[in-house]
């Protein structure tokens, strides 16, 4: 079962899912939309652009890719170019 969180204030929605390990987040960032750079120790993130323009922080850098593998303890931000829809599976590391 999934639902929909909606963020007002980092201008975001998700729905979240388990597929095995991984747990699945669906996410849609409105145009200025995005989240402060922060740290998952235990956890790695894989983002997966699907639809519009993302950036991601990782570690120091700023990329703007449609796939980026963030390893656990390496501290990351996505944020939006233009309206974004993409997926994070996250895995303990």
């Amino acid at each position: 079962m999934t639902r929909l969180v909606e963020d007002p204030v980092l201008k975001q929605r998700y729905e979240f899912r388990r597929e095995g390990d991984a747990l699945v987040i669906e996410a849609w960032v409105d145009p200025g939309g995005g989240v402060t750079p922060h740290v998952h120790p235990g956890m790695e993130e894989h983002f997966t652009v699907l639809d519009g323009e993302l950036e991601f922080l990782v570690g120091r850098k700023w990329v703007q890719t449609d796939d980026v593998l963030v390893p656990a303890g390496t501290r990351h931000a996505p944020t939006e170019v233009s309206l974004g829809y993409f997926l994070i599976s996250r895995r303990q590391a």
